[in-house]
């Protein structure tokens, strides 16, 4: 699994409009969620990491259209 700490990191850094006040608890709060939906991928079977390679499947959780 990933280092919640380099999720942390990648969202500190990802630019963000200005004023926005993103504290450290809302981004540790993001990052266990992005923890979350990574398990949640992995269990899917959409989702592995094979050392530092990353395989997905794209559309794995299927398509939603308005009717």
């Amino acid at each position: 699994m990933i280092d919640p700490k380099l999720i942390i990191k990648l969202l500190e850094d990802r630019q963000r409009p200005r004023g926005s006040k993103i504290k450290d608890e809302d981004l540790k709060r993001l990052a266990k969620f992005g923890e979350e939906n990574m398990k949640l991928l992995e269990v899917l079977g959409c989702w592995k990491m094979e050392g530092d390679i990353i395989y997905y499947k794209t559309g794995c959780l299927g398509n939603y259209f308005q009717e």
